[in-house]
């Protein structure tokens, strides 16, 4: 039976990351810690699932083991795209676009790339990577 501490593990070596000292580093904690939670001496909190959660890229509930289906918003390269509540495969998902006309399509994919650059760039701005030095 697989538990939250296994799966934390299992997700970490999947990624590459051999020590339980790398991974807390990465996500900010102490490895102690996170230590205690992959051998399940204490209760992982809310707050590190989330952590845990978006560093992997996994649904709450794949790393709490209710479900085995990760349903990350990566997903989509394994066949499914999960919008909230609703997970399709993407066959009906591309199905439901080619029903569109392509007035409709062409303002999505416009909706999409601007969404997608504004992502980039809130991700470069908090990552440090502006194109922009602000303090020269």
């Amino acid at each position: 039976m697989s538990n939250t501490g296994m799966r934390i593990v299992e997700l970490r070596l999947a990624m590459g990351i051999k020590t339980t000292a790398e991974f807390a580093r990465r996500v900010g904690m102490v490895k102690s810690t996170v230590s205690n939670y992959e051998k399940n001496v204490r209760k992982v909190p809310l707050d590190a699932i989330t952590t845990f959660a978006e560093f992997f890229d996994v649904s709450i509930d794949y790393l709490t083991c209710r479900t085995d289906f990760k349903g990350s918003l990566t997903s989509l390269r394994d066949g499914f795209v999960e919008f909230g509540d609703n997970l399709i495969t993407k066959e009906e998902f591309l199905n439901d676009i080619d029903a569109l006309s392509i007035e409709i399509k062409s303002a999505i994919y416009g909706m999409v790339r601007a969404l997608r650059n504004a992502n980039i760039k809130a991700s470069n701005y908090q990552n440090g990577h502006s194109c922009l030095d602000l303090h020269s």
